[in-house]
């Protein structure tokens, strides 16, 4: 992690991060090679390992490298520096699709609480420079879908913040976009994805 353990304090604790990132996303890790020990086959990237899952049925070992693949990501998409917000070209797409920051915020928790149970709020878009949010469950991943880029994701399993506050996932959502989100890294994201041809994103 490029910050301190206390560094997102008051959105998620240290004892939260020491807990996420130390037990449960490297349990994820240590499962998936765990599964492709005995494989001999070898592996770039961990979309090449989903992909290669999928195509043999292996369920164990696409659950444990989707959430695998998916916390990796989730922990890029964090910021040490507070308070944050889209700009430039993200802003305005962001805005034409949402009215406004709050009304992006506003969608992001009613998709979020929609969900029971365990689950992921993306911020993707087109190569055309459309933006939405998509939700997803378990350890299904939308890094490997070649159609999208994938801009930001907000990990809704309780395990992300119920040590901060019980089971306020709105207030979590609102946190994390509002606070956390490196929205830096989402308009460099969303700026090369334009430049790309969808299968190269």
């Amino acid at each position: 992690m490029p910050f301190e353990v206390t560094a997102l304090v008051p959105i998620t604790g240290a004892e939260t991060l020491g807990v996420h990132l130390g037990k449960h996303h490297q349990a994820y890790v240590d499962g998936a090679n765990r599964l492709m020990e005995p494989m001999a086959k070898k592996f770039e990237t961990a979309v090449e390992v989903i992909s290669f899952a999928r195509s043999i049925e292996a369920h164990g070992l696409l659950e444990q490298a989707g959430q695998a693949l998916n916390h990796g990501f989730f922990w890029t998409c964090h910021q040490a520096a507070g308070l944050t917000r889209p700009d430039g070209s993200l802003e305005i797409a962001i805005n034409g699709k949402f009215g406004d920051f709050a009304g992006f915020t506003d969608a992001a928790i009613a998709l979020g609480k929609s969900r029971v149970g365990s689950g992921w709020i993306w911020l993707v878009a087109d190569h055309e420079g459309a933006v939405r949010l998509e939700l997803t469950r378990d350890a299904e991943t939308l890094l490997d879908d070649p159609s999208l880029v994938v801009l930001l994701v907000c990990d809704i399993w309780e395990h992300a913040y119920y040590l901060d506050r019980a089971s306020d996932r709105a207030g979590w959502i609102d946190g994390f976009f509002g606070q956390l989100a490196d929205w830096s890294m989402a308009k460099t994201r969303y700026e090369d994805g334009l430049s790309r041809e969808p299968d190269a994103a």
